[in-house]
């Protein structure tokens, strides 16, 4: 089975895919920009539990399912060259939100701190370019507490080990809105003990499990 160890700081992109989803989102948001302005103002510091319920967030979900099936074909293009075997995918994508002087994920964690499965691979999808403190920040080794800056380009995709390294965000002084997505997958060869005890997700509470957070059918290279 392919490994998070293995696949850890994979970078790659799929252009004739990624571009038009983030042209989609990018257009979504052009009639917004005044408002954008506002709440890169007003936005309270997310913290945990409350870093996807920003108005920002609830247009970004509200306008996925025009999103929903050029998704899906990001996903399969994933299981089909990245990880070459059959995979379950998570349903919609995770959108995270940095404005200026603020975080986009709410506290520094490891995911399965929350309930989510050794077996998850983890894909992030970067919607704008994302460097220095508005980047993910992540364990360089597990549980050595240092940390590099995940920098990703608009476009590109990085695999990491999400489960076992802490990570999280600094406060963005970048001055700029960053925008990702952030989608993970099960392994068909290791979905019965990974959805024997399914949790909960912490901003939504969905189900861990095939027809709720992650998708119900299964996508196979």
């Amino acid at each position: 089975m392919t490994t998070r160890e293995d696949l850890h700081g994979t970078r790659f992109f799929i252009d004739k895919l990624s571009i038009p989803f983030i042209q989609n989102v990018e257009s979504s948001f052009e009639s917004k920009k005044k408002q954008l302005e506002i709440l890169s103002r007003t936005t309270p510091i997310m913290r945990f539990g409350r870093d996807q319920n920003s108005i920002a967030h609830n247009w970004l979900y509200t306008g996925h399912i025009e999103r929903q099936e050029h998704y899906k074909l990001i996903c399969s293009s994933i299981v089909c060259d990245i990880f070459k075997e059959p995979c379950y995918y998570q349903s919609i994508p995770s959108y995270r939100v940095g404005f200026p002087g603020n975080r986009w994920v709410g506290s520094f964690h490891r995911d399965s701190d929350f309930g989510h499965s050794n077996s998850e691979l983890n894909v992030i999808l970067a919607l704008t370019d994302m460097h220095d403190s508005s980047a993910l920040h992540v364990e360089t080794s597990p549980g050595s507490f240092k940390y590099q800056s995940l920098n990703m380009k608009q476009g590109e995709f990085i695999i990491f080990n999400h489960i076992d390294l802490l990570h999280g965000c600094k406060i963005n002084r970048t001055g700029k809105i960053v925008m990702s997505i952030d989608f993970r997958f099960i392994p068909l060869s290791a979905s019965v003990s990974a959805f024997a005890n399914p949790s909960v997700t912490v901003n939504s509470s969905m189900l861990m499990k095939p027809g709720g957070y992650f998708s119900a059918d299964i996508l196979s290279p």
